[in-house]
Parts: structure tokens; sequence; C-alpha cells
């Protein structure tokens, strides 16, 4: 059975089963004619070419899921053909939107959101995909293109390198590669031309319609590979390719506003007067929230919790200073683990028109439930706040969709939930996760997409912190 290897230019992700690689561009190829490929894409980090792509709309990158981890931040360069020159077109990717159920080989393609749209010019156009799902015929001609490795031991090219390649009998690829092949949403092609490493993502042409996504090869053979090179099938994901071109909207996500003061443990942290995070109170004297919160902080004699609050504008509220926080000694700006804080606040809310703390388990609960998120951020990605409470009900997924979808996930420490139609957004950090009139997660951390998002939105796990919460609170009565 032939090894695998993903196509990143770079070793950027984690190699794929006990002994793959990372270690392959067009094969056999010849130079495309400068600008004939006005659709193509080099996605790259820091001026770095890694993965191919090409353009399926003004606003859209199409690529390959491999081509991103958590934390990277791309850009699109369109328009080019020799990536030394500089005459092109650099957009950052605004958005990533990656097969939710993209899992190594599988499903393996991802939407890029531009920041700006990809104006049309001679050079840049945008390709056509498949209007229905449909096989493409066995020896049918097509062609493939990229900047990636020549050889399996050479350098990248830094000219568009273009091949015909053959389609081949999905039967004969499953026996290539047995259950790494899925007949449903990948197809093959070869015949002694190929790709090779930093060709990922680039589309395979054929009668001018992107039909495929370059995926992945045999380890450390761009050369003369036994088994076929493998495309992921377009044709298989036009339902989730439309639904993520078509609409870029949001909210809370697609929230609706709280009936005033129905959530009365709701606190909203502020800086010099500036809402930067949700709270809930969890006894009258401490706001839990998310330790990432401190990050927005550089004074904290400036902090304030604002409480029994619904209209952030309408100030009929009590804003109490906060003189003590406690951010979890293990918290990790980077995974983010462990991401729980408590406030200690100047005076007891015992006394605050409605305000009331919330209750916290007792014991490890909380799977499959259907609980809800409430807060005074975001409505929409880059979007302006929400002056009033919103809320909006979500599910938590289980751990196996969350380690799926997240690779840092904890199960130990963490909760995910959400999903394409509601979740949270920039400002809702540190807000309760609540099921059954219970605090059971801390709004912790999301994709930089609130709109679409492709993975789901991830919790801080509260009774995982039990001990530690019942320390601080118990140590300061």
């Amino acid at each position: 059975m032939a090894l695998i290897s993903l196509l990143l230019l770079a070793a950027l992700l984690p190699y794929l089963g006990h002994s793959a690689s990372v270690k392959f561009g067009i094969v056999n190829g010849t130079e495309a004619n400068p600008h004939s490929r006005p659709y193509m894409v080099s996605v790259q980090m820091n001026g770095f070419h890694i993965c191919g792509g090409f353009l399926v709309s003004e606003h859209f990158v199409m690529t390959a899921a491999h081509c991103w981890k958590y934390g990277m931040n791309l850009t699109a360069v369109m328009g080019a053909h020799d990536l030394r020159n500089n005459n092109f077109k650099r957009i950052p990717v605004k958005f990533y939107h990656i097969y939710p159920g993209y899992k190594h080989l599988y499903n393996d393609i991802m939407l890029l959101e531009l920041e700006k749209p990809a104006h049309m010019s001679a050079n840049v156009n945008w390709i056509s995909i498949p209007n229905t799902n449909k096989d493409i015929e066995t020896n049918t001609i097509c062609s493939i293109a990229g900047w990636g490795k020549t050889s399996t031991y050479s350098n990248a090219s830094s000219h568009l390198l273009e091949a015909n390649v053959k389609i081949i009998d999905p039967k004969k690829c499953k026996e290539d590669w047995k259950e790494h092949f899925s007949n449903v949403n990948m197809m093959c092609a070869g015949s002694g031309h190929g790709f090779c490493q930093g060709d990922s993502g680039g589309p395979l042409v054929c009668d001018n319609i992107a039909v495929g996504i370059v995926s992945f090869l045999e380890k450390g053979n761009c050369d003369k590979p036994v088994a076929p090179n493998v495309y992921t099938k377009i044709s298989n994901f036009l339902p989730w390719i439309l639904q993520i071109i078509t609409s870029v909207n949001v909210g809370i996500i697609n929230g609706t506003e709280a009936k005033p003061h129905s959530r009365p443990y709701m606190v909203s942290i502020q800086f010099k007067g500036q809402h930067i995070c949700g709270g809930f109170l969890v006894s009258e004297w401490f706001v839990m929230t998310a330790a990432h919160c401190k990050d927005k902080i550089t004074a904290w004699g400036d902090v304030t919790a604002v409480v029994g609050a619904h209209n952030l504008e309408a100030k009929d509220f009590e804003s109490i200073a906060v003189t003590e926080h406690y951010a979890h000694k293990n918290y990790h700006k980077i995974t983010p683990n462990n991401d729980i804080m408590l406030l200690k606040l100047e005076k007891s809310t015992a006394n605050s028109r409605n305000a009331a703390q919330i209750s916290i388990p007792k014991i490890n609960a909380a799977k499959g439930h259907s609980c809800s998120v409430a807060g005074w951020g975001c409505l929409k990605t880059n979007g302006s706040r929400s002056d009033v409470l919103m809320e909006a009900n979500v599910r938590i997924l289980p751990s196996k969709t969350c380690k799926e979808q997240w690779s840092f996930y904890n199960d130990a420490t963490m909760l995910c939930g959400g999903g394409h139609k509601h979740g949270f957004c920039t400002g809702d950090s540190g807000g309760p996760l609540v099921c059954n009139d219970m605090a059971v997660g801390i709004v912790s951390f999301q994709e930089s997409n609130c709109d679409h998002p492709t993975q789901p939105n991830g919790y801080t796990r509260i009774s995982r912190y039990l001990p530690w919460i019942n320390k601080i609170i118990k140590s300061m009565k």
C-alpha cells in the first residue's frame, strides 16, 4: 500500500499517519503561457508560497483544507506568473471556511474569504465549478497547474507550470488507495504527469471547469508514483459551497434581544467605560469570565463590572470597580487552555437592582443539552457591538466532533457547541454557556468568521475548575 503525503510546501502541518511526510510541484510539466490561467492563486504565509488555490468568485478562493492550521494568517496572491517580480495583487484572507467534515484526507476543501474583492482584469478572473454532482469520464484529458516542486527533491518553481493529466477509473483508484480513497468525494488522475509539494489546493481543470482540488499522493514519490494522484471532488460539496459564497451575514449570532433583566447574572466587563467582555455573577462578590479578557486590559484600576444592565446606553445599571483578578495560572493563550478568570468586586451585589448570581455545576455535566448564550458582542463579523443584551440557543456537541474540528481541543477542560446558525462573536468572550439554568461553560474561542463558522464555538468547561473556584471564593469570605 502506498504511503501518503499532503502537499503543503513547508512542513507547517502535522504529518499524516506514523510515517507520512511533507516532502513534495507540477511534475514533467511545462511553463504556462503567462496569465493564461487568471484564476490561479498563490496562497502565501509571511510572503512565501505554501499552497495553490483558485478564484471561484470575486470574494472567494478555493483551496485544500490541509493548507491552513489554526493561528496561520494567509494572503492570496493573484494575477501572478513569476512570483519573484511582485507584479501581482495581494489580498489578505478575512475568514477561513473549512468544510465541517474535514479530517486529514477526507473532505479536503476550504474556501478563503478575501478581505476585499478581487476585481476582474486581464490577469485576474475566476473559474467556473460544476453545477451538478456528476463524475468525469475515465480517460478524459484535464490539466493542473502550480508553483510547487518539479520533482521530489527539487526546488519550488517561481514560474507557473502546467501539465495534462488523464482521469483514472475510480475502481482503479480504490484498488491502489484502499480505505484512503472515497468514490464519493475524491477522484484521481495520472499518466506520467502530476503534482508535488506546494501544489496543494490547486485546481484540476476539465473543459475549462475546476472539478477537483489537489489533495494527496504517495509518500516521497512525486516523480514516478505507483498510485495515482488524488483530488477532492468539488461537485460533492456544491450545497456547502453555495451556502458560503452566496451569504455572508450574523449575530450573538442570529440571536434575538433578551427579555430585559431576564438574565440578572449577566455582567458587562468594561475598561475605561467601554465594553470589552462578558461575564457572570457566581457570588455576590465575584464575576466569572475568560482569562483571555485580561489581554485587553493594561490598567486594572480602570476596570469595572456593570451589573443589572440590559441596554448599555441607558445607564440604568450599577458599575462596580474590580479590585482583584485571578486568572488561572495555567491559562495558555495559544491553545487556549484553562481560559477562566475570577474578578473580585469592590462591593457586594446583594442589594444591586436587577442583579443575581447563577449556579455553577457541582459535578461534571452538560453533554448533548440544548443550551443558550448571551452577550453584548458584535452582531456580525467586524460589525458594531449590540447595545442591548442578545441571546441565542446553541447545542453542545459530542467530544469527538470537537476534536475533529479543533486540533488543540481538550475534552477535560473544554466544551464546544453551536454551528452555522447560532453562536457568539467578538465582545461575547467570558459570557456563560447556560444549560438548565446553570452556567456550565465560559465563552472562550471561535474561528475568525462569526457569521458562518465551519468550526463550532469553544467554551471553558467550568466543572473542571471547581476546587480552584471554591478556594478563591471561600478565601475572600
